[in-house]
C-alpha cells in the first residue's frame, strides 16, 4: 500500500530538531561540542599524519612507524564520544548510529597503517575490501526499509549531463598536469573511487532511513542537516584513509563533493532510492577518482616535492582548480535547489558535455602526460657473478675488460629464457649485468610469475616518479661569485700542501660523478670534464631525461663534483670527470642508480647497449656516491652487493656517504650502498673538527654484520662548492664530506699510477695516515674502541696519504 501524502514540512520542522523533539537543550549542546571536537581531532590529524608520512619517508630522525596508533587514536578520539552520545535519547540517535557505522569501517581499513609505506597496492586492496563490506551491510540495512509509494526510477538526463559536465570540467587541471600510474596502479585508484562514491551515498541514504524512523511525519532531514552528516562522514573518512600522501590531495575535494551530495539527494527527493544513489555515487566517486587516479601520494612528500617545479606546485593547482570548480557547483546547486527540481532539459547540454570532454582528452593526449608511468619490478636472478683475486689479470685495463665480459656473459645466459617470454608477450624490460638482474614493466601477475621462476632469486620494487608537464626550472646558487678565504675544508685535509709541496693535483684519474647532474660549462667544472671539446659521447649519461649533455636540475651534482676537482673549490683540480644522472628528482630506485653504475664502469654512446657497446677501459677510475638507496626507493641491504664486490675486482675504487641520520643514534648507517664492505664509507665533520650530529653512525645492523662505519672523516657542514648557472653555494651534510675523500683517493692515485686499482691498499694508506679523531663523540659510541663507530680512522689527511702513495712500489 502506498503511504499516505505528507504535509510540506514547515520552516521549524527544517530546523535543527527542537528541544521538545530531543528530550530538553543537552542534547543539542552535546551534539554542537561533538561537532567542534570533531572538527578539531580531524584538523589536527590531517596534517600531524601528513608530517608524520613526510618523516618517515625521508627517514633522517628514524622515527618508528606509528601511523596505526595515531590512525587509532583518532578513531577512538572520535569514537569513543559516539558510543556515549548514542544513548541518549532523542532524534540525533541515528545521526551517532550512522556516524559510528563509518568509523567501524575507518577501523576495518586500519591495518593498512602497519604496512610499509610505499604499499599503495596493497593499502588500496584492503580500503576496498572494507569498501565493499561496508556497502554490503548498508544494503542489507536498508534492504529492511523498502520505499512507499510511486517514484521516478530513472535519472533525468538533465541531471546526468550536468554532473558529467562538471566531472570533465574538473579533470581537464588533471590532464594538463597530472600524470597516470601503471594500469594496474589505475585500476585500483578508479575501484577505490567508485566504491567510495558508492558507500557514500548509501551511507547518506542510511542516514535520512534513520532520520525517518525518529521524525514519522518527515520524509527527508533538511539540507543543512543533510550537509552536517556528509561533512562529518567526509572528514572521518578522509582521515581513515590508509593511502599515503593522498589525504593531502583528496581531503577538500572529498568535503565539497560530500556537500554537493547532500544537495543532489534534496534536489532528488521526489526520486527513488536507486537514482539518488547513482546520482550521489556519480558525483562523489568521480571527485575522489581524479586525485587518486592523476597524482602518486609517494611523490607529494616533500623529500621529493618541495624544490621548485616539482609535483607539489602541480598537485596545490590542480586542488584549487578541482575544489573551485566544486564549490561553484555546490553554491548553484543550493541556489537554485527549487529551480533545479524542476529543470528542463535542454539539447544543447550535449554539445557543451561534449565540447569539454573533447576538450580535456585533445588537453592529455597533446600537452598532458599520455600514457601510464607506473612502479615497475626489479627482479634478481640466482647466478652473480663471483671473483677471485687469483683469476684476475694483473694489468688494470686487462682486469676491467675480464670484470665486464664475466658479468655479461652470465647475465645474457641466466636472463635469456625470461626474455624471450617477455619479448613474445610484449612485456618491456631492461637487464643488467653489474647485478644479475633486470627491470620488468609488469603488473602482479607478472610479478607472481617472476617471483616462482626457478631462476629468480626475488623480486623488489623499482619505484618511478611520474613525469612532470613541464621541465624543472634552472637552479642557481646564493652566490654569484667565488669568495676567497672559504677554504677551511681543504686546509684541515691539508689539500693545499700536496699541490704545492708535492706536485700533485690529480692529473691522470677519471672520476665518475653518479649524481642530480652537472653544470658541465661551470668555470670551476669545465677544463677537467673529458668531454669539453662538445663531445659527450663515452662521457655522460642522463638515464631520466635523456639530456644530450649534462646538466644540473638540483644543484647537488655540481656542488659534490666542485668538492672533488673544482679549479678554486676541489681536492684534485687536475682529475678528469665523466657523470651520470640517477638522481634527478631525488627519487631513485635500483635499477637507475645500476644504469649509472654501469655507465661509469664501461661507457657507452648514448642510445647505445650497455651489453654490447660498453668500454671499460674509458670508464672511471673512482665512482663518488653522495646517496643512498632505502626501502622506500626498492632496495633491500643486498641489492648491490654483487655491484659493488664486482665494481672492486675490477679496481674501481667506491666513495659513499654515510647518510644524514645520525640524529636517530648508532646503527643509522642502514642503507646500501653505504653499509657494505667493499666500499669506503665517509662520515662528515666541522669546520671544529668535531663530528655532525646529522652524520649517520654504525655499526651496520640492518644485515646482521655489526660492521664498522663510517670509516673516515671529512668536511661536511657548510662547504663552499660550485653551483649551477656559474654560482656557488654553501651546502651541508655527508653528500658533501664523501667528494673530498674521493678527490683524496684521486690525489693519491695521480701520485703514484702504480696504485691504481688496489683497492684495499688505497684504503689501509688512508686509515693509517687519517688524522686522529679528537672532538665529540655520541653516547652510543664506545670512545675506547678504535677504530670507533661512526668516526671510524679519524679525519683523512690528504698530505700523509699522498706522501705515502708515493712511497708504494
Amino acid at each position: 500500500m502506498a503511504n499516505p501524502p505528507q504535509s510540506p514540512p514547515t520552516d521549524n520542522d527544517r530546523m535543527v530538531p527542537s528541544q521538545t523533539q530531543n528530550g530538553g537543550c543537552l542534547p543539542s549542546t552535546f551534539f554542537i561540542l561533538y561537532l567542534i571536537w570533531l572538527g578539531l581531532i580531524s584538523l589536527i590529524t590531517l596534517p600531524g599524519m601528513w608530517l608524520l608520512e613526510n618523516l618517515l619517508f625521508e627517514g633522517s630522525l628514524g622515527l618508528p612507524d606509528v601511523r596505526g596508533w595515531v590512525g587509532l587514536a583518532y578513531l577512538l578520539g572520535v569514537g569513543i564520544p559516539i558510543a556515549v552520545l548514542v544513548w541518549l535519547p532523542g532524534v540525533l540517535r541515528g545521526f551517532y548510529r550512522v556516524t559510528g557505522f563509518s568509523l567501524a569501517i575507518g577501523l576495518m581499513m586500519l591495518p593498512a597503517r602497519w604496512l610499509f609505506l610505499t604499499e599503495f597496492q596493497t593499502a588500496a586492496l584492503i580500503v576496498i575490501g572494507s569498501l565493499g563490506i561496508g556497502i554490503w551491510v548498508c544494503l542489507k540495512l536498508l534492504s529492511r526499509h523498502p520505499e512507499g509509494g510511486v517514484l521516478n526510477n530513472s535519472l533525468h538526463p538533465v541531471y546526468k549531463v550536468i554532473i558529467w559536465i562538471i566531472f570533465g570540467l574538473a579533470w581537464i587541471p588533471y590532464a594538463l598536469w597530472g600524470a597516470l600510474g601503471s594500469p594496474w596502479d589505475t585500476l585500483l585508484g578508479i575501484t577505490v573511487a567508485a566504491l567510495l562514491g558508492w558507500f557514500m551515498a548509501l551511507l547518506l541514504e542510511l542516514f535520512v532511513e534513520q532520520f525517518r524512523l525518529s521524525h514519522p511525519s518527515r520524509q527527508f532531514p533538511s539540507l543543512m542537516i543533510k550537509i552536517v552528516f556528509m561533512v562529518v562522514a567526509s572528514l572521518i573518512f578522509g582521515n581513515s584513509l590508509p593511502l599515503v600522501g593522498y589525504p593531502f590531495s583528496l581531503m577538500l575535494p572529498m568535503i565539497l563533493s560530500a556537500i554537493g551530495a547532500a544537495v543532489i539527494d534534496s534536489i532528488l527527493e521526489n526520486s527513488s532510492r536507486v537514482t539518488r544513489q547513482k546520482a550521489i555515487g556519480l558525483f562523489v566517486g568521480s571527485a575522489a577518482l581524479l586525485p587518486l587516479v592523476f597524482v602518486d601520494g609517494d611523490e607529494l612528500m616533500l623529500v621529493i616535492s618541495s624544490t621548485p617545479g616539482e609535483l607539489m606546485g602541480y598537485a596545490l593547482r590542480m586542488m584549487f582548480a578541482h575544489s573551485l570548480i566544486l564549490l561553484a557547483a555546490v553554491i548553484s546547486g543550493i541556489f537554485l535547489l527549487k529551480k533545479l527540481r524542476e529543470v528542463a532539459f535542454r539539447r544543447w547540454l550535449y554539445l557543451l558535455l561534449g565540447l569539454i570532454w573533447v576538450g580535456g582528452l585533445v588537453v592529455f593526449l597533446t600537452i598532458g602526460q599520455a600514457g601510464f608511468y607506473g612502479e615497475r619490478l626489479f627482479v634478481v636472478f640466482r647466478p652473480q657473478v663471483t671473483f677471485d683475486e687469483q683469476m684476475l689479470p694483473k694489468d688494470y685495463a686487462e682486469k676491467r675488460t675480464f670484470v665486464y665480459n664475466a658479468l655479461v656473459r652470465n647475465a645474457e645466459a641466466t636472463q635469456a629464457d625470461i626474455q624471450r617470454l617477455l619479448n613474445r608477450w610484449r612485456i618491456p624490460y631492461q637487464s643488467y649485468y653489474l647485478v644479475n638482474a633486470m627491470e620488468v614493466n609488469g603488473g602482479p601477475l607478472v610479478k607472481l610469475w617472476l617471483t616462482n621462476h626457478p631462476a629468480v632469486e626475488r623480486v623488489l620494487p623499482s619505484p618511478r616518479l611520474r613525469p612532470l608537464s613541464e621541465s624543472l626550472p634552472a637552479v642557481e646558487g646564493s652566490i654569484r661569485e667565488f669568495e676567497t678565504g672559504q677554504d677551511w675544508n681543504l686546509a684541515m685535509m691539508r689539500a693545499p700542501q700536496v699541490w704545492s709541496e708535492l706536485g700533485v693535483r690529480g692529473a691522470g684519474v677519471v672520476v665518475g660523478l653518479a649524481d642530480s647532474g652537472a653544470d658541465w660549462e661551470h668555470p670551476q667544472l669545465l677544463d677537467q670534464y673529458r668531454g669539453k671539446n662538445g663531445d659527450h659521447t663515452y662521457n655522460w649519461l642522463d638515464v631520466w631525461f635523456e639530456n644530450p649533455f649534462p646538466q644540473d636540475t638540483s644543484g647537488h651534482g655540481t656542488h659534490t663534483l666542485g668538492s672533488i676537482l673544482g679549479k678554486d673549490v676541489g681536492v684534485a683540480p687536475d682529475a678528469q670527470w665523466i657523470g651520470c644522472v640517477n638522481l634527478a628528482r631525488n627519487l631513485g630506485n635500483p635499477a637507475v642508480y645500476l644504469d649509472c653504475w654501469q655507465f661509469l664502469f664501461a661507457p657507452y654512446p648514448q642510445g647505445g647497449d650497455s651489453f654490447r657497446d660498453g668500454r671499460p677501459e674509458l670508464g672511471a677510475h673512482i665512482i663518488n656516491n653522495s646517496w643512498g638507496c632505502p626501502e622506500v626507493e626498492g632496495c633491500d641491504p643486498p641489492v648491490f652487493l654483487p655491484a659493488v664486490r664486482a665494481l672492486k675486482a675490477a679496481g674501481v675504487f667506491l666513495v659513499v656517504s654515510a647518510g644524514n641520520s645520525g640524529y636517530s643514534g648508532c646503527g643509522s648507517v642502514d642503507a646500501p650502498p653505504a653499509i657494505y664492505e667493499e666500499v669506503l664509507t665517509v662520515g662528515a665533520v666541522n669546520r671544529n673538527g668535531d663530528l655532525a650530529g646529522f652524520s649517520s653512525l654504525g655499526p651496520v645492523t640492518v644485515d646482521g654484520s655489526q660492521r664498522l662505519k663510517a670509516e673516515i672523516l671529512a668536511p661536511g657542514e657548510e662547504i663552499f662548492s660550485s653551483f649551477p648557472n656559474d654560482t656557488y653555494e654553501y651546502a651541508s651534510g655527508t653528500s658533501m664530506a664523501g667528494p673530498h675523500v674521493a678527490g683524496v683517493v684521486a690525489l693519491m692515485w695521480s701520485a703514484n699510477p702504480n696504485l691504481i686499482g688496489q683497492v684495499d691498499l688505497t684504503r689501509r694508506i688512508i686509515f693509517e695516515t687519517a688524522q686522529q679523531y679528537a672532538g665529540y663523540l655520541p653516547e652510543c659510541v664506545d670512545a675506547n674502541i678504535y677504530p670507533a663507530q661512526g668516526v671510524g680512522y679519524g679525519i683523512i689527511d690528504a698530505y700523509r696519504a699522498v706522501k705515502r702513495a708515493k712511497e708504494v712500489r
